[in-house]
């Protein structure tokens, strides 16, 4: 089963809880904000309270850790949590030896074990990316073009400020990426910021960004 953005994803995931989640999942995203935040969301869905457990996430770095400890820990059996969740990030920088030894768990996974791999991008030719989705669930959110990007970047914001019970408009929303870009990991933290400023106020307004936002030089090529 494959998702081509969050949204989507994030619905599987209700549907699929409390019972019936996959056994491995990929996450493949550009933007490392949005790579974190579905990584986040997976593994909250997938192990709830025992996420901030050793036992019940290890996180491991495909490019540093190397794969003994990874295929040691799927081996692993704990008695101590009723669910674990393990998180490869950089799953791309494996070699194929590694990929290999791996992608022997998505046929055979360990009962009450869940398997999160996470990449930029994989290359979706291999038998790793094809089994990985015939096995398991792909969230492969595609790199946008730069409108797209703003945009969709400009929803994300009204959403965002929609859940704080604020309100901001469509000229505001687009100040606020002419001030700061398309980073949204900085566009997440200035919304904080704002949402700390404004206080009780329902509305943000160009006169806020203003005030308190950081103003970042953006030029485009043709500058």
């Amino acid at each position: 089963m494959k998702y081509s953005n969050l949204r989507a994803f994030e619905k599987h995931l209700e549907g699929a809880a409390p019972d019936h989640f996959s056994h491995l999942y990929m996450i493949l995203a550009k933007d490392p904000f949005e790579l974190k935040t579905a990584c986040d969301r997976l593994t909250s869905a997938l192990v709830g309270k025992e996420r901030s457990s050793e036992l019940g996430l290890a996180v491991f770095d495909g490019e540093r850790d190397g794969i003994e400890p990874i295929l040691s820990e799927l081996q692993t059996f704990s008695f101590f949590v009723k669910k674990r969740a393990i998180v490869v990030h950089n799953s791309d920088k494996l070699d194929k030896n590694a990929a290999a030894k791996l992608e022997s768990f998505f046929h055979n996974p360990t009962k009450a074990t869940f398997l999160v791999i996470t990449a930029p991008a994989l290359n979706r030719a291999t038998n790793f990316y094809k089994n990985g989705e015939k096995t398991g669930v792909v969230l492969d959110i595609p790199e946008e073009k730069p409108w797209e990007r703003e945009k969709s970047l400009q929803e994300w914001i009204r959403t965002e400020a929609a859940a704080q019970g604020k309100k901001i408009d469509q000229k505001t929303c687009q100040w606020l990426l002419k001030q700061l870009g398309t980073d949204q990991m900085l566009l997440h933290n200035e919304l904080q910021k704002l949402y700390c400023y404004i206080g009780e106020k329902e509305e943000i307004t160009l006169n806020d960004i203003g005030a308190i936002c950081t103003s970042i030089a953006i030029e485009n090529a043709w500058q």
